[in-house]
């Protein structure tokens, strides 16, 4: 959908930057990472491709979170659970936005992201990536007009009244 533009490293790259840009891109407007080279990452000539439309791709995970901190704000951070990882993410469940897993690997000693869909209360066609080994931050970024769930549940309870 993107293009047959060539990423360095293919086979190591990680598709979830590229679905969340190809997202923004179609949303369009001020979400649009428009025509110019995304250079965030230390040590690489760029982190984005040009795909077929003219538009810019990011495909580093590691690079999307600065460049949404830079486009819309700060994200919030939630502090990893690590005794009981299916709680990590229960303070932002009834919220929708865009969630970043940041790990690193001590056998690589590398550090690795993911970035995805949050949708009220699981990852938008992704599994659970809270229980990954080794998670060091969960970075949020909520999405304007999101309703908490304690509005939902208070709005249910005036619905049924």
């Amino acid at each position: 959908m993107v293009g047959a533009a060539p990423l360095p490293q293919q086979h190591k790259e990680d598709t979830t930057a590229l679905r969340l840009s190809l997202a923004l891109n179609k949303l369009g407007g001020a979400h649009r990472l428009g025509t110019d080279e995304v250079h965030i990452t230390k040590n690489y000539a760029t982190d984005s491709v040009r795909g077929l439309d003219g538009l810019q791709y990011i495909y580093r995970p590691l690079a999307f979170g600065p460049f949404l901190a830079m486009k819309y704000k700060s994200p919030e951070l939630i502090r990893v659970n690590e005794f009981n990882p299916e709680k990590t993410l229960d303070g932002i469940k009834g919220r929708q936005g865009i969630i970043r897993f940041v790990t690193f690997h001590s056998h690589t000693r590398h550090a690795d992201a993911r970035i995805l869909l949050w949708d009220c209360d699981h990852l938008y066609n992704s599994r659970d990536m809270s229980h990954i080994h080794h998670l060091i931050s969960v970075e949020f970024w909520e999405l304007p007009g999101t309703y908490h769930s304690t509005s939902l549940s208070s709005h249910s309870t005036t619905t049924n009244a």
